[in-house]
């Protein structure tokens, strides 16, 4: 896994080559407005970045979809639906796959 210091300095890499880094942000497993989505938010405003936040629909909370009614440069992703496993123990966590029944 990379660190954030080689992060840095590939940043710094790309920076000296005079090319531009495009990166994408997101809040994975979002719920509810708390204190992290917040703070997500504000950098989001200060900064006038576009943030992403993905949601599994039968768990979020109605504290975020007011947050995220207001906030113009969010974009909500739907990550599965119940955030529940389903994958049998040997196998990758997955809510959904090939090894659900249809019904």
């Amino acid at each position: 896994m990379i660190g954030w210091n080689e992060l840095s300095e590939e940043l710094d890499n790309w920076r000296r080559q005079d090319r531009l880094v495009q990166l994408w942000w997101r809040d994975d497993d979002a719920d509810r407005a708390g204190d992290a989505v917040m703070r997500m938010m504000q950098i989001s405003l200060t900064f006038d970045v576009p943030v992403a936040i993905a949601v599994s629909p039968a768990i979020v909370n109605a504290s975020l979809v007011q947050l995220v009614d207001k906030e113009f440069r969010c974009t909500v992703m739907q990550h599965g639906y119940a955030h529940l496993n389903h994958a049998p123990p040997d196998q990758k966590k997955c809510e959904l796959g090939d090894h659900r029944p249809l019904n």
